[in-house]
């Protein structure tokens, strides 16, 4: 009772704590994958919890590497504590019922009983209005897209083509509008993608991918630039680094030089490129976790390998 009664308090608390730098963030979770590379588990576990405590949200992906971090620390408590947190950011119960590591630990048993109050929470946190306008705008955009490649569809593909484009582009003219009167909507406003949203969202990608998709496809081609707007919602905790990293690539691969941009960051594309001096400089300022991190990551079994995905 202590425990759900202390973090009753610290998400409470946390609703008031306002005006954060996520750059921060990002360092702080930088430095506890360092010492999980390490396997330094104990103080990797510090430092989740520290920075969990000190910001009003934390990425669900972010969440469920914390966990698994307990469960190679063998620490039932720390495990407690951050799937009670996953929990609270919308990763469903489900995710953890389906894997083996999870169901041997009493952390699972206790969580299940105040699973749904803490999933209440969850969607209580989050601008659900918003949330069903991007997932209208996404369920639209994929509509056009699967007309697109049809094959029976050949003959008509252009004037599909130039319907998509008008459609993606007052899409983004409305995600811009969104994010100018109130932040990007991302995680922290709208909450992860669901498997009941559309068919084709992975849930055990714990992440908000449908805007992201939808700013793909407006940078699969030459269009103007949005970087400093978007850049800002990264410190604001709005976007996602990775996310931005992401678009900022799909510019510099298809924009064709038409359009001023932030340039590649080495995260979709040209990997190689990510150890450059000016790839550097511009993940540092972001806070991206370095590559040679990322490398060391890799052959640690025991994370979920997030940064494999796109978005």
């Amino acid at each position: 009772m202590q425990f759900y009664l202390s973090l009753g308090v610290f998400f409470c608390c946390s609703l008031f704590l306002k005006g954060q730098d996520y750059l921060d963030y990002y360092e702080a979770v930088n430095t506890a994958q360092a010492h999980i590379a390490e396997e330094r588990y104990e103080e990797a576990l510090r430092i989740y919890r520290s920075t969990f405590e000190a910001y009003e949200f934390e990425f669900a992906r972010d969440c469920i590497h914390a966990c698994e971090t307990a469960l190679a620390a063998q620490s039932e408590t720390e495990l407690h504590y951050f799937m009670a947190v996953a929990l609270h950011r919308g990763v469903p119960l489900s995710y953890f019922l389906e894997k083996e590591a999870y169901t041997d630990s009493n952390s699972l048993s206790q969580l299940a009983i105040v699973a749904d109050s803490l999933r209440i929470a969850s969607m209580n946190n989050i601008n659900q209005a918003l949330r069903q306008e991007i997932n209208l705008m996404f369920q639209e955009d994929q509509r056009l897209r699967n007309r697109y490649y049809k094959w029976y569809n050949l003959p008509i593909r252009p004037l599909i083509g130039r319907k998509w484009k008008q459609l993606n582009r007052q899409q983004v003219e409305r995600i811009i509008e969104i994010t100018q009167n109130g932040g990007f909507p991302g995680e922290k406003r709208i909450g992860i993608d669901m498997a009941t949203d559309h068919s084709k969202v992975d849930e055990n990608s714990l992440s908000s991918a449908m805007p992201i998709v939808i700013l793909l496809h407006h940078y699969s081609a030459p269009n103007p630039s949005y970087d400093s707007l978007l850049i800002a919602e990264i410190a604001k905790g709005n976007l996602n680094n990775r996310h931005y990293a992401t678009i900022c690539d799909f510019e510099a691969q298809y924009g064709k030089g038409q359009y001023a941009h932030d340039g590649a960051y080495g995260v979709a594309f040209e990997k190689a490129a990510a150890s450059t001096t000016a790839a550097q400089i511009k993940r540092t300022r972001i806070q991206l976790t370095p590559p040679q991190l990322l490398s060391r990551l890799e052959k640690q079994n025991l994370l979920s390998k997030f940064w494999r995905r796109l978005y």
